[in-house]
């Protein structure tokens, strides 16, 4: 009797050990997966930050020239007003010949 217990705690323990191995194999697949996953994530997220600098990097040219062109804007407006002025003095000038 003592013999056939034995004979059943061992092989609980063999089954118990088996499904052990199993479980840490599926474990270390798991975390194997998650792993790649994570590389490919964070490669993701450096791309998305370079291409957020770029564009950064981008806007802040765009708004330099943009700048720069409201600045000759202004400069030929102000130029062009003087023109008018001169040419309105000219116009009342032969008028009151």
């Amino acid at each position: 009797m003592v013999n056939k217990a034995a004979k059943v705690v061992l092989a609980v323990l063999c089954l118990g050990w088996i499904s052990g191995c199993a479980s840490q194999a599926s474990i270390d697949s798991l975390r194997a997966d998650m792993e790649s996953q994570m590389g490919t994530i964070s490669a993701n997220a450096d791309e998305a930050l370079r291409e957020a600098r770029s564009a950064r990097e981008l806007s802040q040219q765009a708004n330099a020239r943009a700048s720069e062109a409201s600045n000759q804007a202004n400069e030929a407006a102000a130029i062009a007003e003087e023109a008018n002025s001169k040419l309105d003095r000219m116009f009342k000038k032969s008028m009151m010949k």
